[in-house]
């Protein structure tokens, strides 16, 4: 029997931020456990990185299986891997940092080890914090991003594996994978694809609904102003925009559990 839902990603997974005064996000997380009627462990962070998301599921799983002692029968992971450009550093200080790019209120360094000291430093591109400014500017590259979400993707995956545990993968855009067309893995035309696909054959697609993210999905299938939220729309009319908690609703009936009880049909 299902007990638990673990779930980890970004902003399109977290459910820790107010939308206004009055409304409180919810992402696809809530909808999927009361239809799975499981309690849920949701690790996602706004602008958190793949490395992050990765080891922040694998240790809410482990601490599941180790010291509350749930038998791995009982437990879902459900991933939404982010842009593949998002980077972490571990700080053995921890110190936090000032909040030099407005990032959400939120913590950075985050930390998800209780009593455990130090923390991981959370970089993006557009931002100004130092590390970030050296990263970007010196060192980044798009081939080495994708080189190293495939492997939290291949280091999660297995995780699971040799662990026993129930799992789904998806993204929040097309940006997560670079995906070409609507398939994924798909790497024609890309330059470097030959340092991406020997690690992309390794990756068990069948544990992936057959999209290239939640946004496109829903963008594909639906009135943008009826899933989306309608000031994103209006303020970043090019970019892609976060669900609405009735787009993400649309996104766990339609796609997320149907697809979970195909999988696993003991569910």
């Amino acid at each position: 029997m299902l007990k638990y839902l673990v779930a980890s990603g970004c902003s399109f997974t977290c459910e820790n931020l107010w939308l206004s005064d009055d409304e409180y996000q919810t992402t696809w997380v809530t909808p999927l456990a009361k239809s799975l009627n499981v309690q849920r462990l949701n690790m996602g962070l706004g602008s958190q990185s793949n490395g992050l998301i990765m080891r922040k599921a694998m240790w809410a799983v482990s601490d599941l299986l180790k010291h509350d002692h749930v038998s791995s029968k009982n437990i879902l992971a459900v991933i939404m891997w982010t842009g593949p450009s998002r980077m972490e550093w571990f700080d053995e200080d921890g110190e936090q940092l000032p909040n030099t790019d407005n990032w959400m209120r939120l913590r950075n360094p985050e930390t998800f080890v209780p009593d455990a000291t130090g923390g991981w430093v959370i970089g993006n591109h557009h931002w100004e914090e130092q590390r970030s400014k050296v990263w970007y500017q010196n060192y980044q590259n798009p081939t080495y991003d994708i080189i190293r979400t495939y492997e939290h993707i291949l280091n999660l995956q297995n995780f699971f594996d040799i662990n026993n545990i129930k799992y789904v993968m998806t993204t929040y855009t097309a940006n997560a994978l670079n995906n070409y067309g609507d398939n994924l893995g798909n790497w024609q035309g890309y330059d470097t694809a030959s340092n991406i696909s020997w690690m992309n054959d390794m990756i068990d697609w069948s544990h992936w609904p057959q999209i290239t993210g939640e946004a496109d999905w829903l963008l594909k299938n639906y009135d943008k102003y009826d899933v989306f939220r309608a000031n994103e729309i209006t303020n970043h009319p090019n970019q892609y925009w976060h669900p609405s908690p009735h787009g993400h609703k649309l996104f766990s009936d339609k796609v997320l559990l149907p697809f979970i009880r195909n999988l696993y049909d003991t569910l």
